[in-house]
């Protein structure tokens, strides 16, 4: 019996022996070149990072940082620009107020 399943295996396992996961994967990368594409990729990942908590977590406090940054130093210049009565602060103010609707559509 072990002699006959030893033969058995022995002509499962020769070289010239089809496989079939081979020719899939051939099929696959040769005729559907849209699974593997960039495009497709990238979507994918997205696709992951969207559905993970932890990524919009990240990514949501990372923002809050930047934005903290950003309101912080504003309300540094507009106190610096009363206290000292600089031009160069007023001028930067008088930049800076248009922007902040922009900025407002972040936080959204």
């Amino acid at each position: 019996m072990a002699e006959k399943q030893h033969e058995v295996s022995k002509e499962y396992n020769k070289p010239e022996q089809v496989n079939l996961t081979d020719i899939l994967t051939n099929y696959v990368d040769l005729e559907s070149k849209i699974i593997w594409s960039a495009e497709r990729l990238k979507d994918k990942k997205w696709e992951l990072k969207d559905n993970s908590n932890y990524f919009r977590m990240v990514k949501q406090g990372s923002l809050l940082v930047y934005l903290s940054f950003h309101i912080f130093t504003i309300f540094i210049i507009l106190l610096s620009s009363i206290l000292k009565k600089s031009v160069l602060s007023f001028g930067y103010i008088i930049i800076l107020i248009p922007k902040l609707g922009s900025g407002s559509g972040v936080l959204e």
